[in-house]
């Protein structure tokens, strides 16, 4: 298993649409979804039909644009947060106005990969990342990218008219096919009252 943190800033929001999913998130209840559900969230204005593809446009040595793109074949689940300083016109229209502000991002990763071991049974952790998404999907770029690069873009990577979000993602990587992994996981937290507390939206 790797944890994989760097960078991550001293603390993130997670926002809900309603009281009820704050109280169970900071209760310890932490709920994940599967990197392709978000393909067809309830808000259409903020869906992204090649969630979880990475999509790039590398030059090649013809002379041509080469479309590259990649996906997962594991499981891949989703904990999105966004930095403090996302703007109030995102937060209560958009991510919803009941704020749980996490102090230790870093710590959480941890608590969710041991989480993970107790709560999806035949099935092991491969990787815990906690990650900032990069807003290039469809971008032209000079070079092409790094399989370590590669492999963050699959994970996180919007258009950029998402830019506003200032989105960061945990990111829970498992063994086995995603076509008979479940769509969400509830992941029980003890003690995370240690790593968040509800705020107040910005």
């Amino acid at each position: 298993m790797i944890l994989m943190s760097d960078g991550a800033p001293p603390c993130l929001i997670r926002a809900f649409s309603e009281r009820p999913h704050l109280q169970c998130f900071l209760a310890g209840n932490v709920l994940l979804s599967r990197l392709d559900t978000f393909r067809l969230i309830e808000d259409q204005t903020r869906q992204d039909d090649m969630e979880g593809e990475a999509r790039l446009i590398v030059p090649a040595a013809s002379g041509t644009d080469v479309n590259y793109g990649g996906s997962f074949h594991n499981p891949v689940y989703l904990l999105c947060c966004s930095e403090p300083l996302v703007g109030k016109e995102m937060v209560k229209p958009s991510l919803g106005p009941w704020i749980a502000r996490i102090t230790a991002p870093s710590d959480l990763l941890s608590a969710l990969s041991t989480a993970v071991k107790d709560c999806v049974p035949g099935r092991d952790l491969l990787e815990a990342m906690l990650l900032p998404v990069s807003y290039s999907k469809q971008f032209r770029v000079s070079d092409t990218p790094t399989s370590e690069e590669r492999y963050r873009l699959m994970l996180a990577q919007k258009p950029l008219k998402f830019e506003a979000e200032r989105e960061w993602r945990y990111a829970l990587v498992l063994t086995g096919g995603a076509g008979d992994s479940q769509e969400k996981l509830t992941l029980k937290v003890p003690n995370m009252r240690q790593f968040a507390y509800a705020g107040v939206a910005p």
